[in-house]
C-alpha cells in the first residue's frame, strides 16, 4: 500500500471564528410534517435528491434545476419499491451530471451495501451491486462519488463508538474502464473513529465530511481536508463558521451558489432540523474546475441519442475518465480538473462514428454539442490498371462471408457510391469478364470520424498470347500491336527473333491491330478481334521493296460515283505515308481501278479523279510532289473478271507501285 501522508495546515482556519447562523435557504421544497435526512447536490448544481421522515415513513424526492430554482421534488420509483421491501434504502447521492444515483440498502443478508441505479431512456434502471471491492460483510453507506466517476469515499460504521453514526471513511479508484479496486481506510487523523457522510467536491481534491472528535464544538461539525497530490493530504480544519454545538451534517459544495449546503439542528430546538447553504472561505472551497456540457444527437434523425465520452491525455494517449448521457435528453455534463494541459474528446456510441476534438482544460467552461453518424458514403473508383481505362463492374458487399444487402449507385462510369453502416468489417468483391476477381477489405469496427471515403480499384485484365510469324525478312524487325479496345488505343512495340517470329501476351477480348512496316519492306496490317475471333496465329509475308513492286491498298473506298475519299480509308492512307517518310528514295505511282459498269471514258475519268484524290491526301502529309504520280486506269487492268459483284467489289481499288528507287 502506498504510504499516505498528512500535512499541517499553515495556519487554523476560522478556528476563532463564531458559528454564522445559516440565513440562505436551498430552496426546496420539503414534505409537510417530515424532517430532512440527508441531501446532496450534483456536482453541476442542476439537481439534488434528498430523504425526509417523520414518525411513520421515509420519503425520497428528486429535484431538478428551472432557472435559478429547484423544481417541485418527485418520488423515485425504485427507491419506494426497496422501502416497500423494507431494504432500508438510505442517503442517496448523485453523479455528477444527475444521472446515477447512489445509495445505501439491505442486501439478503440485511447488511447494508452501496448500489447505484441509472436513469435510461427516462426511467431508472434496477439497482446494480458495486461489487465486492467496495462491499463486505460489514455495513456501508453515506456514498460520495468524484464528478470523473473514479473515485468513491464512504463509511463503514465503527462499533462501539460514542455515537450510533460514527464510522470510519473508506475509499476506491477505478480504472476509466470501470473496475474497482480493493477499498481501504483513509489514515488517521483523517478517521479518528467518528466520521459520517463525507463528500468528494467536483475537483476530486477537497474532501468535506462530518466528525465527532476532540475540540469540535459539540455533536458533529462539518471539516475540511484538502488532497495536495496522491500521496499527501492537508490535515482536516473544521469549519468553525458553521459549527454548533449541535449536529452540522451531510455538508456538500453546491457549485451552482459556489455555496456549502449542509443540515444542522436549530440551536433553540433540537427536534428541528434545517437545511440551508452559506458561504465559506474561498481557501476553504474547492479549486475550479473546467466543465464541458452539451448535447449528443444522431445526425440523420437529429434526435437525441445515448453515447460515451472517452477524455485521454493529449501527450501520452492515456485514458483519464469516460462518461455517459443522458440517452432520453442526450445531454451530458462533466469537469475535469483546471489546468494547462490539453485532452482528446471522443464521442462515440456503438456502430456509430466517433468526433474526437482537442481541448484545452483552462476555460471554465465550454459547451460543445455533437452529432454521430451511422453509415459511410465509400466512393469506388474502377480502373483497368495497365490502361487507367475506367470500367463498369459488378459489386458484391460481405461480412463474415455473408452477401450484404447493399447496393453500389452507379454515378459516372467506373465510379460508383456505397452507403455502408459503421461496426462491421467489410469485403467488396468487383467481378468483371475478362479481368481477375478484386477484393476490397473496408473495415469500419475501428474508430470512425469521417463519413465520406474514396477509394480507387485497379483491375487487372486476364491475358492470353497471339504470335506472330513474319515471312520474307531476314533480320529481327518491330512490330507495333495497337489495342482498339482502350480509349487511348494504346500500343506496344515488340522485336522479331532472328527467325521472324514474336510471341506475344495481350489482355484476353480486347480488339488489336497488328501494323508491321520495317524499313525497305512493304507494310502489313491486320486487325484481330480477340473477342469474337479464334485465330492467335498470325502470317505476315512482306516483300522487299524495289522498282515495279506493287501493292494493292486494302480499305481505300469513296463515296458512289465521286473522288471524294471516305473517312475509313485514313488510316490505310496513313499507313502509306509512314511507308514514304521511311523510305524517301523511292518515286511511288497511286493508281485507281474501276469495275466494269458505266461507260469506258467516264470510268477512266473516274479513277484519274480518284488518284488524284490519293496523291493529295498524301502530299499534305508532307509527301513532296515529285515522289507522287497518280494515274487512272479505268476498268482496263480488272484483277479478275467482272462476272460477279463480290469480283467487282476487288476490281474498285487503288494499288501503290514504285516507280522510281534514285530520288
Amino acid at each position: 500500500m502506498k504510504k499516505v501522508v498528512l500535512l499541517a495546515a499553515a495556519a487554523a482556519i476560522c478556528t476563532a471564528a463564531e458559528a454564522q447562523v445559516p440565513t440562505t435557504p436551498i430552496g426546496i421544497n420539503i414534505p409537510d410534517g417530515y424532517q430532512t435526512t440527508s441531501f446532496y447536490i450534483s456536482g453541476n448544481g442542476e439537481k439534488a435528491i434528498a430523504s425526509f421522515k417523520n414518525n411513520e415513513s421515509v420519503k425520497f424526492l428528486l429535484y431538478e434545476k428551472q432557472g435559478d430554482k429547484f423544481a417541485d421534488g418527485e418520488s423515485v420509483p425504485f427507491l419506494d419499491q426497496l422501502i416497500a421491501d423494507k431494504k432500508n434504502p438510505l442517503t442517496p447521492s448523485l453523479s455528477h451530471d444527475g444521472t446515477r444515483i447512489y445509495f445505501s440498502a439491505k442486501n439478503e443478508k440485511g447488511d447494508n451495501d452501496l448500489f447505484y441505479s441509472d436513469k435510461d431512456n427516462g426511467q431508472w434502471s434496477e439497482p446494480v451491486d458495486m461489487g465486492e471491492k467496495i462491499n463486505s460483510s460489514e455495513n456501508e453507506m453515506f456514498p460520495s462519488v468524484s464528478a470523473d466517476g473514479l473515485s468513491i469515499y464512504f463509511i463503514r460504521p465503527k462499533s462501539g463508538a460514542k455515537d450510533d453514526r460514527c464510522g470510519t471513511i473508506y475509499t476506491s479508484t477505478r480504472t476509466p474502464y470501470g473496475e474497482w479496486e480493493e477499498a481501504v481506510a483513509l489514515v488517521e487523523p483523517l478517521n479518528l473513529g467518528c466520521e459520517t457522510a463525507p463528500y468528494i467536491a467536483p475537483d476530486n481534491k477537497t474532501l468535506y465530511m462530518s466528525s465527532m472528535r476532540d475540540g469540535g464544538k459539540g455533536g458533529f461539525d462539518v471539516y475540511y481536508a484538502n488532497k495536495v497530490s496522491p500521496l499527501y493530504w492537508i490535515l482536516p480544519v473544521a469549519i468553525d463558521t458553521i459549527n454548533t454545538s449541535n449536529d452540522d451534517l451531510f455538508p456538500v459544495y453546491n457549485a451552482y451558489s459556489n455555496k456549502l449546503t449542509y443540515l444542522y439542528r436549530d440551536p433553540k430546538n433540537k427536534k428541528v432540523i434545517t437545511l440551508s447553504d452559506v458561504a465559506i472561505a474561498d481557501k476553504l472551497r474547492p479549486a475550479e474546475n473546467c466543465r464541458f456540457y452539451g448535447k449528443i444527437i444522431d445526425q440523420e434523425t437529429q434526435k437525441p441519442m445515448a453515447a460515451n465520452i472517452e477524455v485521454s491525455d493529449a501527450f501520452s494517449s492515456g485514458v483519464i475518465a469516460t462518461f455517459t448521457n443522458d440517452n432520453q435528453t442526450g445531454i451530458y455534463d462533466f469537469v475535469l480538473p483546471k489546468d494547462k494541459r490539453n485532452v482528446f474528446l471522443d464521442f462515440s456510441a456503438k456502430n456509430y462514428s466517433h468526433t474526437i476534438l482537442d481541448k484545452n482544460v483552462t476555460q471554465k467552461e465550454e459547451k460543445i454539442d455533437a452529432s454521430l453518424f451511422k453509415n459511410i458514403q465509400l466512393t469506388l473508383n474502377i480502373y483497368d490498371q495497365a490502361m487507367f481505362d475506367p470500367l463498369e463492374t459488378d459489386i458484391t458487399v460481405k461480412v463474415d462471408g455473408q452477401k450484404e444487402n447493399i447496393t453500389a449507385e452507379r454515378i459516372d462510369l467506373g465510379r460508383y457510391r456505397l452507403t455502408l453502416p459503421i461496426g462491421k468489417y467489410y469485403k467488396i468483391y468487383l467481378t468483371q469478364d475478362l479481368y481477375e476477381d478484386y477484393v476490397m477489405d473496408f473495415d469500419l469496427t475501428r474508430k470512425v470520424q469521417f463519413q465520406d471515403f474514396e477509394r480507387d480499384a485497379e483491375l487487372i485484365s486476364m491475358k492470353e498470347n497471339i504470335t506472330i510469324q513474319v515471312d520474307g525478312v531476314t533480320e529481327p524487325i518491330e512490330i507495333e500491336i495497337t489495342n482498339l479496345s482502350t480509349q487511348d488505343r494504346h500500343v506496344t512495340t515488340v522485336t522479331t527473333d532472328k527467325n521472324g517470329k514474336a510471341v506475344i501476351p495481350v489482355r484476353k477480348g480486347d480488339k488489336y491491330s497488328i501494323n508491321i512496316m520495317p524499313k525497305g519492306y512493304s507494310f502489313y496490317n491486320e486487325t484481330l478481334d480477340l473477342s469474337q475471333d479464334k485465330k492467335r496465329i498470325v502470317t505476315a509475308k512482306l516483300e522487299k521493296l524495289q522498282a515495279d513492286t506493287k501493292m494493292e491498298l486494302e480499305n481505300i473506298t469513296f463515296a458512289s460515283n465521286s473522288a471524294d475519299i471516305a473517312a475509313s480509308s485514313y488510316e490505310e492512307l496513313n499507313r502509306i505515308v509512314d511507308l514514304l517518310k521511311l523510305n524517301p528514295q523511292f518515286k511511288v505511282e497511286l493508281s485507281a481501278h474501276t469495275d466494269d459498269k458505266g461507260a469506258d471514258a467516264y470510268n477512266l475519268k473516274l479513277s484519274d479523279r480518284r488518284a488524284n484524290s490519293v496523291v493529295n491526301y498524301l502530299r499534305l502529309k508532307g509527301i513532296p510532289a515529285n515522289r507522287l504520280v497518280a494515274k487512272g486506269y479505268g476498268k482496263t487492268m480488272p484483277l479478275v473478271p467482272n462476272t460477279s459483284d463480290e469480283n467487282r467489289a476487288k476490281n474498285r481499288r487503288v494499288e501503290f507501285k514504285i516507280i522510281g528507287t534514285d530520288l
